[in-house]
């Protein structure tokens, strides 16, 4: 009987677990010892080098979505779209759909350029235009248009 206790609860524990959404507390407002300029993360260790040339940084609810551009992009680059957790600016960590508990093609957002011309973005209340990203509440969801009710650009009224 003990064996098959501690065999269910631990069963339970992995399931919680295993369904149990990233969050982040976003960015820590707090003063810096750094000198101005410093930089606080590599891009070969946080991961966002290979995406090729960046053409876009937004802050949506928490967290920090990142495109690049293929072309005047280096060879090589995967121009993946790219979400980290900036709650410590020194160490961020890169979250993947499935981190979130989606099954996207590729583990990807978005391949390929983000923004206008793959110059700029804007934000639509909770969503992140032009290739809607929606983020529901501060360090919530990170979902992409066409799932789970996120719509497209073209069924928004802008």
């Amino acid at each position: 009987m003990t064996t098959f206790l501690s065999k269910t609860i631990f069963l339970l524990v992995l399931a919680l677990t295993a369904s149990a959404q990233v969050t982040t507390t976003g960015f820590n407002n707090a003063a810096r010892t750094e000198a101005p300029g410093t930089l606080l993360s590599h891009p070969v260790t946080n991961g966002s080098e290979p995406i090729g040339r960046t053409t876009t940084i937004n802050y949506l609810n928490g967290w920090i979505i990142i495109g690049g551009e293929q072309p005047g992009s280096r060879e090589g680059s995967d121009w993946q779209l790219r979400v980290y957790d900036i709650s410590d600016p020194t160490n961020l960590v890169r979250r993947m759909p499935s981190d979130f508990g989606l099954s996207y093609a590729n583990n990807s957002w978005i391949f390929g350029n983000h923004g206008w011309n793959a110059h700029g973005t804007a934000q639509h209340n909770n969503l992140l235009l032009p290739d809607p990203i929606r983020v529901n509440g501060f360090g919530g969801l990170v979902e992409r248009a066409g799932q789970n009710g996120v719509p497209f650009i073209t069924n928004l009224p802008l």
